[in-house]
């Protein structure tokens, strides 16, 4: 017969991350945390799909504006045509742009969240040289262990996110290299040539 002590420690181990409580974290909304990983994910979507519509937005405005001006008016409209679409395309473009410029403070707030910040140092963004040392903090710091004043824990990042955080960073390491391998090489053939031309 097992004498079984109810003070005794359970034999199988509590896994912490299935007691922690998560909170959704939306694409869109100013409530809430997110961390440093989804930042930079959300960040780089944003950004993205920004250049994306604003190239098709170009291209679709000078060139229906274009052809509408040389089929319904004289050859010598089709400049103005050309204008007023590269004007409606401007228009359009300065409204993504307030579009991700919204979408980025309501990013820096929920990220200001996640360390146990007010939303209001946001603001610090906005004052040069301060903003720089911001910027670090938001990249950097990371978010409170557990429910903070602003919400749950956000979750596990998963393979998907930390590729979409890490990948344009590793694109623009690459096209760096790219352009630094050739400009290191021709120096490197000039100071040769010169070397000679001085032992000539």
């Amino acid at each position: 017969m097992n004498n079984i002590n109810p003070y005794d420690t359970p034999d199988s181990e509590l896994n912490e991350s299935k007691l922690t409580e998560f909170s959704e974290v939306p694409f869109w909304g100013v409530s809430g945390r997110i961390g440093r990983i989804r930042y930079l994910a959300y960040g780089m979507i944003m950004c993205f799909g920004f250049y994306i519509a604003a190239t098709i937005v170009s291209v679709i405005g000078i060139t229906a504006f274009g052809g509408f001006a040389s089929i319904f008016g004289n050859s010598s409209d089709v400049g103005a045509g050309i204008g007023v679409g590269f004007a409606i395309m401007m228009v359009i473009s300065l409204g993504f742009y307030l579009a991700i410029f919204i979408y980025f403070i309501l990013l820096w707030i929920r990220r200001l969240h996640d360390i146990d910040w007010s939303g209001w140092t946001v603001l610090l963004i906005f004052v040069p040289i301060i903003n720089v040392v911001m910027a670090l903090i938001l990249l950097f710091v990371p978010g409170t262990k557990g429910e903070n004043r602003f919400g749950k824990q956000t979750p596990p990042n998963g393979i998907g996110m930390i590729l979409l955080a890490i990948v344009p960073f590793v694109l623009m390491l690459g096209i760096i290299v790219a352009i630094a391998i050739p400009a290191y090489h021709d120096y490197t053939q000039r100071v040769q040539q010169q070397m000679q031309m001085h032992e000539e």
